[in-house]
């Protein structure tokens, strides 16, 4: 099956902070963040590793310096 990507683009709309507990995880006991982005279209939630996203995008979702700008998102489904 190939992985399917896509553009989106949108503001952040909703930042939620968690924690991965599942020790099977690859993500085991790391921070991430769970996005509400919004455009005209639609509405998605994606989640935001520091280890997969660069450092100053990190820190500014962080920071939660993200208000009023636009960002264009690559999304990737994975398992």
């Amino acid at each position: 099956m190939t992985e399917r990507k896509e553009l989106f683009t949108g503001f952040i709309a909703k930042r939620q902070r968690q924690k991965v507990y599942h020790k099977n995880s690859e993500f085991y006991q790391q921070i991430n963040y769970k996005l509400v982005v919004k455009s005209c279209e639609e509405e998605l939630t994606v989640f935001a590793y520091a280890n997969m996203l660069t450092k100053p995008i990190f820190s500014t979702i962080e920071q939660g310096t993200y208000l009023a700008k636009k960002y264009l998102f690559t999304v990737k489904k994975r398992k």
